[in-house]
Formats: C-alpha cells, sequence, structure tokens
C-alpha cells in the first residue's frame, strides 16, 4: 500500500507539500502572545532582519517608533524581541515590572554603540 503511495505522487506535489508544510510550521512556532507589542510584517524564517538597517540602526528604530509607539515588538529569526524607546518606560519595565522579565536572554550591545558617541 506504501509503495502504490509512493508512486501516486509526483515530486513537484511532494515538494509543494514540504513547503507550504514549513511554512505553516514557521507560522505556528512564532506566534505572538495576545500581549505582545505591535509588529511590522514578519516574514517567515527571517522574521524582521529585512527591515534593519545596521549601519543606521537608530535611524531604523525611530523610524518605526513613529509608526508603532514607544513599545514595538520585532524578531530577528526565531528570536523575539521587545523595544522600549523612552527612558521613563525602560525604568517602568526594568525596576518596577522587573520580576516579569528575570528570564530575558543577554544581547549584545554593539549593534548600538552609536549612542554614546
Amino acid at each position: 500500500m506504501l509503495h502504490f503511495l509512493w508512486d501516486s505522487i509526483s515530486f513537484p506535489t511532494l515538494l509543494i507539500f514540504l513547503i507550504v508544510f514549513l511554512f505553516v510550521a514557521d507560522y505556528m512556532k512564532n506566534r505572538n502572545p495576545k500581549n505582545f507589542p505591535p509588529t511590522p510584517l514578519r516574514l517567515p524564517f527571517i522574521g524582521h532582519l529585512y527591515l534593519m538597517d545596521f549601519k543606521d540602526p537608530i535611524g531604523a528604530v525611530m523610524k518605526y517608533t513613529k509608526k508603532y509607539g514607544d513599545i514595538f515588538g520585532m524578531s530577528m529569526g526565531s528570536m523575539k524581541l521587545v523595544v522600549v524607546n523612552r527612558m521613563k518606560l525602560l525604568k517602568d519595565v526594568l525596576v518596577n515590572q522587573g520580576e516579569n522579565f528575570l528570564e530575558r536572554p543577554e544581547m549584545p550591545m554593539e549593534m548600538f554603540s552609536k549612542i554614546g558617541e
């Protein structure tokens, strides 16, 4: 029976099924929770990497701050992150609500080294 099934499925059909399965699996894996901040359109597998300007990351963040507000979400591949853009909000997040953010991963901050210059 398996041999008959294998012979009846063409390679293009199998390839289309595999691609659709991968897109659906990526969507299911990377869904945002209900309380996640607003985000730009996310592309499968790469997330929001296509939106970042790595030569001017601060300019890119400021552009999305104007559109989505002072708190917005992004994803870099499968890693989700929340961007907080005001010092008052950052203090509220890290000091007043610190217990909610204890398990956040460490991020290298070389990308934002222009801030001090």
